[in-house]
């Protein structure tokens, strides 16, 4: 493989972004050229405000992808830097779908309220291209299936074809009064399943968000219950002022 530096999306009218793209064999993943390809790759996803980078958005028909959620989102676990050869998923309960928006560097000011399926399993290779497989949940789900899309040639617009009112235009800087945000999903999860086993930062940061969840989890289902005894003591009292 050939060394390029990354730098320039492909915009909407570039026929590579329709193309379907190749996987990588153990050989290539291996070799010295594709590691500096991925280097390059997670220092491009760093200065862009996006969840992942594939390489057909950069050119490059190619299945890799690097994905980094962050901390802070409400309901989301964070998902340290992962990177990802040859990823595809596997739709789990087609029947349970959600909303999400989603926009592309490749298509500049666009917003879609894109329905994605709720659940799914992610297979992929990693770096030493080892194969591992991982559920996905929620948003996050909805991260890995705008991603994986790169792969087939297709973007976030054509899920919203049929309804062009679920497409809306932002210029830059300008604030989101005129997307519809009703609805919208903010929770998802991402573990690996079976016995592959988990990278140490990612447990570390799954463990922590573990532990956040239950305290939060515990205080917002006492709350109902101590107002409703706070409720049953206030009238106790009162029953009692009235008999004195």
């Amino acid at each position: 493989l050939e060394v390029v530096m990354l730098r320039t999306f492909s915009k909407l009218g570039n026929s590579n972004l329709r193309k379907k793209s190749l996987n990588f064999t153990k050989e290539e993943i291996l070799h010295p050229d594709t590691k500096s390809l991925v280097q390059n790759l997670k220092q491009v996803l760093t200065t862009i405000p996006e969840f992942g980078l594939t390489l057909p958005q950069l050119g490059i028909n190619k299945k890799l992808m690097v994905v980094n959620i962050p901390d802070g989102f409400y309901n989301v676990e964070p998902l340290p830097l992962l990177v990802m050869f040859n990823p595809h998923v596997e739709i789990l309960l087609r029947h349970e779908t959600f909303e999400t928006l989603e926009t592309s560097p490749n298509i500049p000011n666009l917003i879609g309220r894109v329905t994605r399926y709720n659940q799914l399993l992610v297979h992929f290779q990693d770096e030493q291209g080892v194969k591992h497989h991982a559920g996905a949940y929620a948003f996050t789900s909805g991260v890995f299936q705008h991603y994986t899309d790169y792969f087939d040639g297709k973007l976030f617009i054509d899920r919203v074809a049929n309804n062009m009112n679920k497409l809306y235009y932002q210029q830059d800087g300008e604030d989101m009064e005129n997307v519809d945000m009703e609805g919208l999903v903010l929770r998802g999860s991402f573990h690996f399943e079976g016995k592959v086993p988990l990278p140490d930062q990612v447990q570390q940061a799954f463990d922590e968000h573990q532990k956040k969840s239950k305290k939060v989890e515990k205080r917002v289902h006492d709350r109902p219950l101590n107002e409703k005894l706070n409720k049953l003591k206030q009238l106790r009292l009162q029953m009692k002022q009235d008999e004195l």
